[in-house]
């Protein structure tokens, strides 16, 4: 009896604690939640995974104030300058890593935008979540997420180089849903 009684508490322990994870995912109507957070990255030449943007993401999900730390990679295709030089855009794929979690991604298209600063540009994207690259948690979610910010370099207006790095910063909201 004794050990049932054990049994069944250690259950119902390990059951709240995967509750306490889930739950901000799975809070609102139809098993969709906003994601909100803040992306802080630079452009790496030697990275881990090539050359590629490289940072953090600080997440919230729902309206459970934790923040989560997330990995960011992002590889991209290049760009696609146009006659100025300043403005240019493209496609990506955007990984969102928080460890002992999960990850997803999102496939994204990005336009960067030059204003009077020269080597400086504002930055939107827009991305649909790939329900068949979630891992964990966000194994099959689907969704959207935008994100809008500033981007600048060095001096070179030819672009990026290993001694004048790419700087990002941007705010993004969007929908994560389980099936």
């Amino acid at each position: 009896m004794r050990s049932r009684t054990l049994l069944g508490l250690a259950f119902a322990v390990c059951l709240a604690l995967a509750m306490a994870v889930a739950a901000p995912l799975a809070r609102a109507a139809g098993n969709c939640t906003a994601v909100a957070g803040t992306i802080l990255g630079h452009y790496d030449f030697d990275g881990p995974e090539g050359p590629a943007w490289y940072g953090w993401a600080y997440l919230t999900f729902g309206k459970d104030p934790t923040v989560w730390s997330a990995r960011l990679v992002d590889l991209n295709d290049g760009y696609r300058a146009n006659p100025y030089k300043a403005n240019f855009a493209g496609y990506e794929i955007l990984t969102y890593t928080i460890d002992g979690v999960g990850s997803f991604q999102t496939n994204s298209h990005f336009l960067c935008t030059a204003g009077a600063t020269p080597n400086f540009c504002g930055f939107s994207e827009e991305g649909a979540v790939d329900p068949e690259a979630g891992t964990g948690l966000f194994e099959g979610m689907s969704g959207s997420i935008a994100s809008r910010g500033e981007a600048g370099w060095g001096s070179d207006p030819a672009g990026p180089t290993p001694d004048q790095p790419w700087l990002w910063i941007a705010q993004l909201t969007g929908t994560l849903c389980k099936k």
